[in-house]
């Protein structure tokens, strides 16, 4: 018998949904800016994934965007890992971020 995960077979919710932040606000403000990077092309997004002009979210990149990128994208890794491991400590595989928004690795190894 083969057992596949509740989160995988949709009969739990996991720690996200695509309705509601975190995840909201990555897919309607943070993706653009991602693909436009991942995905350069002067052309626009297909209608399907917002139509956006990707050249201009390339050149609207600040860096407040980029902080809040990743601010983001380490609270979605911390539900996951919490949901995943219970534990609720990312730290030993996260170094921690400073005040300037790096990540302090040299105090993490």
């Amino acid at each position: 018998m083969v057992k596949i995960p509740e989160i995988v077979n949709g009969t739990s919710p996991g720690p996200l949904t695509q309705d509601k932040d975190p995840l909201k606000t990555f897919k309607e403000v943070i993706k653009p800016f991602r693909d436009s990077v991942v995905h350069a092309s002067p052309f626009s997004a297909p209608g399907r994934f917002g139509g956006y002009d990707k050249l201009s979210k390339i050149y609207e990149l600040s860096l407040q965007t980029a902080s809040d990128m990743v601010d983001l994208t380490v609270d979605i890794i911390g539900r996951i890992h919490r949901f995943v491991a219970a534990d609720g400590d990312c730290t030993q595989w996260l170094p921690p971020r400073g005040k300037d928004g790096t990540f302090e690795v040299e105090k993490f190894l």
